[in-house]
């Protein structure tokens, strides 16, 4: 899972050039090259054991919530498995980060999830997806999902950009990030 923040940088006409050959280069290489180094998360890769929990800093469990595995993993030695077995239910993480913008800036949220046999409710859009509930520093809360996921797959990129969406129009003064199997049945795994 990732989250980052776009931050304004003065350099020279030169710097520009190059900044603009590197994001060239890390957008033709795949994804997630550019975005580690940038990561807003507490154990983005779920690979660090936690024993108690703090609402502003570790993943919770959403809903029914989810287990840590070491059996389906993208990158390094774990990640989540989220089993849904009613599709009126919802199930997964949820980890919030503050952001305290004082000016309005960007927020790519992301992560891998893999899916075995996820079958979405009639109507249904959220599935296996990455879910935010977007707090802005004036009290609205904007609420988004990525595309949902269905079906058996393997490992794929999801997420979205906060400057996609129109109602993220003032400073963002935190964020709840949840990876989620909701309103679906089967199993969803996410990492990274």
């Amino acid at each position: 899972m990732i989250i980052t923040s776009e931050k304004m940088i003065n350099i020279s006409k030169w710097g520009v050039t190059v900044i603009m050959f590197a994001i060239s280069i890390a957008i033709l290489a795949g994804p997630h090259t550019a975005r580690a180094a940038t990561n807003l998360l507490i154990n983005p890769g779920f690979e660090d054991r936690w024993f108690t929990y703090n609402e502003a800093f570790e993943w919770q469990n959403f809903g029914s919530g989810y287990e840590r595995k070491k059996s389906a993993i993208h990158g390094g030695a774990w990640s989540i498995k989220i089993t849904n077995n009613d599709s009126t239910k919802t199930a997964g993480a949820y980890q919030r980060v503050n952001l305290n913008q004082t000016t309005l800036k960007p927020v790519f949220i992301g992560g891998f999830v893999k899916g075995k046999n996820i079958v979405n409710s009639p109507g249904g859009f959220i599935a296996a997806s990455i879910y935010a509930e977007i707090h802005l520093i004036d009290g609205t809360v904007v609420y988004w999902n990525s595309i949902a996921n269905t079906g058996s797959f393997n490992w794929r990129w999801i997420g979205f950009n906060t400057a996609t969406l129109a109602n993220v129009n003032k400073p963002i003064s935190h964020i709840f990030i949840v990876p989620n199997l909701s309103y679906a049945t089967g199993i969803a795994y996410f990492d990274d």
